[in-house]
C-alpha cells in the first residue's frame, strides 16, 4: 500500500544512517559487541525522540537560524545527564560506551531528524518519524555488532558459540571487520531498497516524498 511504502522509505530507504552515513562514527566505535550496540541504540533513540519533540514544540518560538545552536545546547545537557546516570547506575555500560554518547551530541543524524521534525505539522507524525529513524539506526547497529562479535570473538552477547571457537578471527581483525561488516550491511540494504542521497539542489526525502505521507499520517491520527 502507499502508506506502507512511505513508512518503509522513512525507516530504511531514506534513513540518513543508510543514505548519507550519518552516525557511522559511534556505529563503528561501539559495535564490538551486541550488548554495547543495544545500549548505544537506546541512547541515540532517547536523544532523537526528545530533540525532535523539542524542535517541533519550539518551531514557532525559535527561528531557523537559532534552531541548531538551541538544539546543540539541549543535546549537550541531555548527553551529560545520560552519562551521569549511566556512571551512577550502569558503570559497566558507561565504561564500554566511553565518550561516544557525547559524540552523538554533534551528530548530524540527530540534527537532521530534529530539522525534519520542525517542519512536520502533527506531534503524532513527529513521534512516528523519530521512532522509525531510531529503529533503523538500532537495526543497523545491532546487526553489525552481532556479526562483528560472532566473527571476531566467536560469541553473541558475551556467550560463546561452540562452532565458532576454532574459526573466529580474533581481536586482530576487530578494526577491519568493523568497516567490512558495516559496508556489507549497507550494501545489502541498498540492494533490497535502492536509494541515493539527494544532490545539491534536489528535493530531500522529506520534501519530495514525506510531505504527502505526513498529511496521510495526520489524517490517520
Amino acid at each position: 500500500s502507499i502508506m506502507l511504502n512511505i513508512k518503509l522509505r522513512t525507516a530504511i530507504g531514506e534513513n540518513p544512517m543508510l543514505v548519507m552515513l550519518l552516525g557511522v562514527c559511534p556505529a563503528l566505535a561501539v559495535t564490538a559487541t551486541l550488548e554495547n550496540a543495544v545500549w548505544m541504540a537506546a541512547t541515540v533513540a532517547a536523544l532523537v525522540v526528545v530533540t525532535s519533540l523539542f524542535a517541533w514544540a519550539s518551531r514557532s518560538l525559535v527561528s531557523d537560524g537559532w534552531r541548531i545552536p538551541v538544539i546543540l545546547v539541549l543535546l549537550a545537557g541531555l548527553v551529560t545527564a545520560l552519562q551521569l546516570l549511566m556512571q551512577a547506575y550502569l558503570p559497566n555500560v558507561y565504561s564500554a560506551l566511553g565518550l561516544y554518547p557525547a559524540a552523538v551530541a554533534v551528530s548530524l543524524l540527530v540534527f537532521g531528524e530534529a530539522e525534519r521534525a520542525a517542519r512536520l505539522g502533527h506531534i503524532g507524525t513527529v513521534i512516528k518519524s523519530s521512532i522509525l529513524t531510531s529503529l533503523c539506526f538500532a537495526l543497523v547497529l545491532c546487526v553489525t555488532a552481532a556479526l562483528r562479535e560472532l566473527l571476531c570473538y566467536g560469541s553473541i552477547w558475551g556467550k560463546g558459540i561452540e562452532f565458532m571457537a576454532n574459526v573466529k578471527l580474533g581481536t586482530g581483525a576487530y578494526t577491519a571487520m568493523g568497516f567490512i561488516v558495516l559496508a556489507l550491511v549497507l550494501a545489502l540494504v541498498k540492494a533490497v531498497l535502492p536509494v541515493k542521497a539527494p544532490l545539491v539542489g534536489e528535493d530531500t526525502a522529506c520534501e519530495a516524498v514525506l510531505c504527502k505521507g505526513c498529511e496521510m499520517l495526520e489524517k490517520e491520527d
